[in-house]
């Protein structure tokens, strides 16, 4: 089976949950003996994310890349264009990109790039047509690929990893989409009507579960408003004065501990320390004795519990979307008032009060190490199956039935 996954966003971003999903998937469907193509260009969750940035990622990722170099005309100019091709662990990757890739614009790509990722990407499909065309995005040029594709014969998947889609049409060419959670699949049927396939995100445990532990911090990944970062601000504050002796840790990702500097004395907290985004979540995890998921936004999965529960670490997030099917018991899946939304002024933070279910429960788990173990296993358990191998399995029998199903087409 020929399985091509495109689309402007690079799936190699290391901030981007779904790139993250994406290319575990892609990289199991190699593994499993099919022939598997990514074509992305240079659009990145992280703003600040710069060509010396991907140069750096690629060397840690493999040590032979072939750079091919030509020239377009767009509008009557002649501009110069670049592909970077590589072997991502069985997945054949070329990353399209315009000299001016990474220059700052309004939409993080260059308007010339995005055309010609699209004329490159059409004369793909016509020279190499899939049996199986992949994507995810708002861009609506996305949607003439994936009608291209469907008339060559491939059946053609949604990736669908978030909640922001609001217009049915978006997914009319795709035969298939496939949603993250059950959470998710209840929105959408219910939002625009939409029928989904639900199939959990691969978590690539060779780079999640530490092989050794010392557990120090309270742990949030992304201090990002819509993740919650006040309410952990605000935590931390709180134990600094009647938990001492508990420290706290900041992950970058997406948003930066740097964007905290509008918040009055965020980074003056005493038990409260920083770390930049890192290539492995083990590194981080493997110093995390609690997890802690405050999120505002309606989450369509959260990877990050699952990450925690591979490893044995309790995990307390908050009641919004899909965290409560993953975390799978309500005494950790706590209310976060609902004047807290991500539209809301980021630098509000909850009272003593509002936190008063959270520090109950955070207090409990750092100082009963019994309770915290037993709280950390059972959620290991309740995570069996979005195990590795058993979510690979589930996509390798998705994948198998459209593989048929585009053989049927074209005969």
């Amino acid at each position: 089976m020929n399985v091509l996954f495109a689309s402007p966003h690079n799936h190699m971003d290391q901030t981007s949950g779904a790139a993250i999903s994406t290319r575990s998937t892609l990289r199991a469907l190699a593994r499993s003996g099919h022939s598997v193509r990514a074509l992305t260009g240079s659009i990145f969750d992280d703003d600040s994310f710069c060509e010396e940035d991907l140069t750096r990622s690629l060397r840690r990722q493999t040590a032979e890349r072939r750079i091919n170099r030509f020239a377009a005309k767009l509008d009557g100019k002649s501009l110069e264009f670049r592909t970077i091709e590589f072997d991502d662990a069985g997945v054949l990757s070329t990353i399209f990109l315009a000299d001016e890739a990474f220059a700052p614009t309004p939409s993080r790509i260059p308007p010339s790039e995005r055309s010609a990722f699209y004329r490159y990407l059409a004369k793909e499909l016509a020279a190499n047509p899939p049996d199986v065309f992949t994507t995810y995005g708002g861009d609506p040029r996305i949607l003439e690929a994936a009608k291209q594709a469907k008339k060559q014969g491939a059946r053609t998947v949604f990736f669908l990893h978030n909640l922001a889609y609001r217009f049915p049409g978006h997914f009319a060419p795709f035969d298939a989409v496939v949603v993250p959670s059950e959470y998710a699949k209840a929105f959408y049927k219910r939002a625009l009507g939409l029928e989904t396939v639900v199939i959990p995100p691969i978590i690539e445990e060779e780079s999640v579960v530490a092989k050794e532990r010392d557990e120090k911090y309270i742990t949030l990944v992304n201090p990002a408003v819509e993740k919650g970062r006040n309410v952990f601000l605000a935590l931390a504050r709180e134990f600094s004065q009647t938990l001492p002796e508990a420290s706290f840790l900041l992950v970058d990702a997406r948003s930066k501990v740097e964007d905290l500097a509008r918040i009055p004395n965020a980074l003056k907290t005493t038990n409260l320390r920083s770390i930049g985004n890192v290539s492995k979540p083990s590194l981080f995890l493997a110093e995390t004795r609690i997890l802690l998921v405050p999120s505002l936004c309606e989450e369509s999965f959260g990877r990050v519990v699952v990450e925690g529960a591979l490893n044995g670490i309790p995990v307390v997030a908050s009641d919004r979307g899909a965290l409560p099917e993953v975390v799978g018991d309500p005494r950790f899946a706590l209310p976060i008032p609902k004047r807290f939304s991500v539209s809301v002024s980021g630098d509000l933070v909850p009272t003593r009060e509002e936190l008063a279910p959270w520090l109950g429960i955070v207090e409990k788990l750092w100082r009963d190490e019994t309770f915290a173990r037993e709280t950390g296993e059972a959620l290991h358990r309740r995570c069996e199956g979005r195990r590795q191998t058993v979510v690979e399995r589930k996509w390798a029998e998705f994948f198998d039935n459209l593989a048929r199903r585009a053989d049927a087409r074209r005969q």
